[in-house]
C-alpha cells in the first residue's frame, strides 16, 4: 500500500469511527451551525473550527501531492472541498445512516 493509500485509508477509518461509535460530533456540529445563524459568537467559533480542520487537511494534501491535480485549484480549495464532502456525507446519510455509511465507505476503501 502506498503512502497516499495509507493516508486515505486512515482518513476513512477516522471518519467511520466518528460515525460507527454514534459519536455526537456531527450532531453537535450541525446544531451549532444552526445556532450560529443567530449567534455571532457561535458562528465565529464554528468558523475557527472549520478553518483549523481545513488547515490540517491542507497540510496533509501538501505532503501527498507535489502540485494540485487541477491547475489553478489551490490546496486550500481542495481541503475546503473535501471537508465539505465529508460533512455533507454525514448530513445526507443521517437517516438509515448505518447501512448507507458502511456501503459507501466500503466502496471507497475498495477503490482508492
Amino acid at each position: 500500500m502506498t503512502t497516499d493509500q495509507q493516508v486515505i485509508q486512515s482518513a476513512l477509518l477516522s471518519a467511520k469511527s466518528r460515525y460507527d461509535n454514534d459519536s455526537f460530533y456531527h450532531k453537535l456540529f450541525f446544531t451549532l451551525i444552526v445556532l450560529g445563524f443567530s449567534n455571532p459568537t457561535i458562528k465565529q467559533t464554528i468558523g475557527q473550527i472549520l478553518a483549523s480542520e481545513n488547515e490540517h487537511l491542507c497540510n496533509v494534501l501538501e505532503r501527498l501531492w507535489d502540485t494540485s491535480p487541477i491547475d489553478g485549484v489551490s490546496m486550500e480549495t481542495w481541503s475546503i472541498f473535501f471537508n465539505a464532502i465529508i460533512d455533507g456525507f454525514f448530513y445526507t446519510s443521517n437517516d438509515e445512516r448505518r447501512f448507507r455509511c458502511r456501503c459507501i465507505l466500503s466502496t471507497i476503501r475498495k477503490n482508492p
